[in-house]
């Protein structure tokens, strides 16, 4: 009987191996970055992370980076990748806290181009992606890392003010005043429970975790955290099991501890319906929170 042969490492899988390993080369001769990046598409979208140091060695800044092999023919026409699908596209524009670079890598002269996955990158976006000449990563040209401190602290800004404008909007709904009559009391919380059913699953969950943003897993968030589990009547460990499946469902990002929904229709959608079967009034979140 014939034994069945060991699987294959595809062409693809192992030019994209040797383009990693080339961009970790370059950024190795400078030590001005610390490639973090994985090889066999083992993240989705992402091929890890690239950490900006200082003279120190401390990071200054982080981004995250898709890499892919550039070939002959759009190195010699236009320095350019063709993607045969939207999902990296769509990738970026969800994405909020850290800047996303697309790399592509000449194997041949090794060498990289970058390019900062913007609103116009990405509004831009038809089929493929140029890389400007001028935008090169060798062992001769580090003025990358300038260009990308100045990408992290620009992101980093309109991160700050984003959570500002958050906590603000929060801060005004905590001092709206409860409609007259409205109490909060154990027999609110029974009834919340019992018209969500919350007990059938974690499909509730999910759009409170919008609703709290920011909705951090650290101590930060811990007080809006244990009244959202009096609500849904779950332990801290049941707790972190919807998280950790909402997470592998790929509804929720995780970054640092700071949890970020994925899919804005499907919270508009279950907040709707919330609203519509009269579950939790927004009284009652106002005063709950």
């Amino acid at each position: 009987m014939k034994q069945d042969e060991p699987a294959k490492f595809s062409d693809g899988g192992l030019r994209g191996d040797e383009s990693v390993a080339i961009l970790e080369r370059i950024l190795y001769f400078h030590k001005i970055v610390n490639p973090d990046l994985r090889k066999g598409d083992t993240l989705p979208n992402i091929d890890g992370y690239l950490q900006l140091l200082n003279n120190r060695r401390i990071e200054v800044g982080k981004l995250e980076v898709q890499v892919k092999t550039l070939e002959k023919r759009t190195i010699a026409t236009r320095i350019s990748y063709y993607f045969k699908d939207e999902k990296f596209i769509s990738y970026c524009k969800n994405s909020r806290q850290l800047p996303v670079l697309l790399i592509g890598v000449d194997r041949e002269q090794d060498v990289a181009y970058w390019v900062d996955m913007t609103e116009y990158v990405q509004t831009s976006y038809t089929k493929s992606i140029r890389f400007p000449k001028e935008q090169i990563i060798s062992k001769i040209n580090r003025t990358y890392y300038d260009s990308w401190k100045r990408i992290c602290e620009t992101r980093q800004k309109v991160w700050d003010e984003h959570l500002e404008r958050k906590r603000t909007a929060s801060q005004a709904t905590l001092k709206k005043p409860l409609k007259s009559g409205t109490v909060l009391d154990y027999d609110s919380l029974i009834k919340a429970r019992s018209s969500l059913k919350i007990y059938t699953g974690y499909r509730y969950y999910y759009p409170f975790i919008d609703f709290l943003e920011p909705f951090y897993l650290n101590e930060e968030g811990a007080e809006k955290r244990e009244r959202l589990r009096m609500i849904f009547h779950i332990t801290e460990e049941e707790e972190l099991e919807i998280i950790n499946k909402l997470s592998k469902d790929g509804l929720l990002k995780i970054i640092g501890d700071l949890c970020l929904v994925k899919d804005k229709s499907l919270v508009n959608a279950l907040m709707g319906e919330i609203i519509d079967k009269e579950a939790i009034s927004l009284d009652f979140l106002t005063n709950m929170f």
